[in-house]
């Protein structure tokens, strides 16, 4: 019983207590260290980048748990009324766990009955006290006399009940610090590839310029010319991006579907949900896509938003640009091409689906907990 809990616990203080700052740590330091390969250097900060977002595992699960736990309930009177009738003994049998006569009629009364004040407050006291005793002793008060009172009983009105879980501002200020650390990441990573390239073009045209000196031989007479080898580059030809393009497309129709079809379910079993479902007609089964789940998110409105926007940057938005991108990048001019592709993998540390999963697995530990 204690090893899931535990479990999440150790993902929790993995994910979103130790990498953070680690990845801060290992940022700072590999920018600042000189290093013998550039190369290397620059797909270690490209990597720091891309991992960033588990760090997002612990605002992820708020968002998922927030959108689970969240429970619109449509009062109907009737259905309460019907409901107590056909299940009114299995209702006497767990008042009587949590009650004694006395204690159910103070609170059904709303005046102590262990001691009334008057002769009036005695006489509702101990008719009610008479009443649950008689239905607390004999199991089949139930379904003869308890029966025929709901029966005589009007029910009117009607309203709507619901549960929200609501963040607080420790996870508001940490799901915003995610995304400005992932944000930090990708500027070195950039203003890294910037210095990079200035000094593959400074050592180019040095390289240009000696070249463009003429060489002397010993006896002072220039040296013979030397051939130079001309490349040109050639347009990627169509059956060459087709792998690409196909797979692209095929990325973005699994976005879709996700973002807008019921990809998980909420169900609740065992004997409470059902007891609830059948006296009080709350519905438990409910379908969720990446989209519902997001405007769940932000239903309370206020700083849940900013939970929303989270959740939608990441399981939503990004996903669905970057294949975008994917497809129109084998239209683009191949001078923008590099750019556009460059876009496409600084987006990656905006995709969290893998986070979510995890995410989503650790609320599913977490259920029956709570």
């Amino acid at each position: 019983k204690l090893f899931l809990p535990r479990f999440t616990a150790l993902l929790l203080v993995l994910c979103s207590g130790i990498w953070p700052h680690l990845k801060l740590i290992l940022l700072n330091v590999v920018y600042l260290t000189p290093m013998k390969s550039l190369q290397r250097r620059r797909r270690f900060l490209h990597a720091l980048s891309t991992l960033g977002k588990w760090s997002l595992a612990d605002v992820l699960t708020v968002c998922v748990l927030i959108a689970v736990v969240r429970l619109d309930w449509i009062i109907d009177p009737e259905a309460l009324r019907y409901g107590t009738m056909e299940h009114l003994d299995t209702i006497v049998r767990l008042t009587k766990q949590l009650y004694s006569s006395t204690d159910l009629c103070t609170l059904l009364l709303g005046y102590g009955c262990h001691k009334p004040k008057n002769v009036k407050h005695v006489t509702s006291c101990n008719a009610c006290i008479g009443l649950v005793k008689e239905a607390y002793g004999h199991p089949s008060w139930a379904k003869s006399t308890g029966k025929d009172i709901l029966k005589g009983c009007r029910t009117s009105g009607s309203g709507e009940a619901r549960l929200d879980v609501i963040g607080m501002r420790g996870i508001y200020a940490f799901g915003l610090a995610v995304v400005c650390s992932i944000l930090l990441s990708l500027v070195v990573d950039i203003v890294d590839t910037r210095d990079r390239r200035r000094r593959q073009l400074e050592e180019r045209a040095a390289m240009e310029q000696a070249m463009q000196e003429p060489l002397l031989l010993e006896d002072g007479e220039p040296a013979p010319p030397v051939s130079t080898v001309t490349t040109v580059s050639h347009q990627s030809s169509p059956k060459s991006v087709l792998p690409a393009l196909f797979t692209n497309m095929a990325a973005l129709v699994v976005v879709c579907i996700a973002t807008f079809s019921p990809t998980m379910m909420r169900v609740a079993e065992g004997a409470m949900p059902k007891l609830m479902h059948d006296l009080l007609d709350v519905q438990w089964l409910r379908p969720y896509s990446f989209r519902t789940l997001m405007e769940t998110t932000g239903a309370a409105g206020g700083w849940d938003w900013l939970l929303m926007g989270t959740f939608s940057l990441f399981i939503v938005i990004g996903p669905l640009i970057r294949s975008l991108l994917g497809i129109f990048v084998v239209y683009i001019p191949s001078r923008f091409r590099r750019k556009v592709v460059m876009g496409m993998n600084f987006l990656g540390a905006f995709c969290a689906w893998e986070v979510l999963t995890i995410a989503v697995v650790m609320v599913d530990m977490q259920i029956p907990t709570i």
